[in-house]
């Protein structure tokens, strides 16, 4: 080749053809998603027999009787209007108690500030401790430091601490006292 003969692209042909990574890849993924499709058959089909059987048999004590009226003594007829109500205050309580625990972790993890009367994010805390490259996938993934920060958006100052890799654990170090014990 000369200086002045130019760099052909690849045809489409020769694009089209899969390395033998790929084909390897292609086969594997044919057969996990039979076996994903055998597995889903094998528990969608009992499911359908249970649903189908209580469908049928039940279907004649369906009535708004079932559903308005608390149940009877000795547990013979009546409804399932305590059930259902119960489950209701159950689902409530569990709202006003995961609530205000899942938004203060978060808030307890990451500060914000007040800029102009603007809520913003004053430090954000990302602990990514498992990291999979496309290329050869989990079962080639080689251990080692966590991949870095990006190129297209730089960190603003480097990180505060380094944390190793799955299968290690990771305790996340909260920079707060702790309520209880002021420690």
């Amino acid at each position: 080749m000369t200086a002045a003969t130019p760099v052909m692209a690849r045809s489409i042909s020769d694009r089209l053809v899969r390395t033998k990574v790929d084909r390897r890849r292609a086969r594997i993924d044919v057969v996990m998603r039979s076996l994903a499709f055998v597995a889903a058959i094998a528990c969608v089909v009992p499911l359908a027999a249970v649903i189908f059987y209580v469908v049928i048999n039940g279907l004649a004590g369906l009535s708004l009787d079932l559903l308005t009226k608390p149940p009877r003594a000795l547990g013979i007829g009546g409804g399932a209007a305590s059930a259902i109500l119960g489950s209701l205050q159950m689902v409530a309580l569990a709202t006003i108690v995961a609530v205000p625990v899942g938004t203060l972790a978060a808030v307890y993890v990451n500060e914000f500030v007040n800029e102009d009367g603007v809520w913003k994010y004053k430090t954000d805390h990302a602990y990514n401790t498992y990291n999979v490259q496309y290329d050869g996938g989990w079962s080639k993934q080689t251990r080692g430091v966590l991949p870095g920060p990006n190129a297209k958006v730089p960190p603003d100052r480097p990180p505060s601490f380094v944390f190793e890799y799955y299968p290690k654990v990771f305790d996340l170090p909260i920079h707060y006292k702790n309520p209880v014990t002021g420690r």
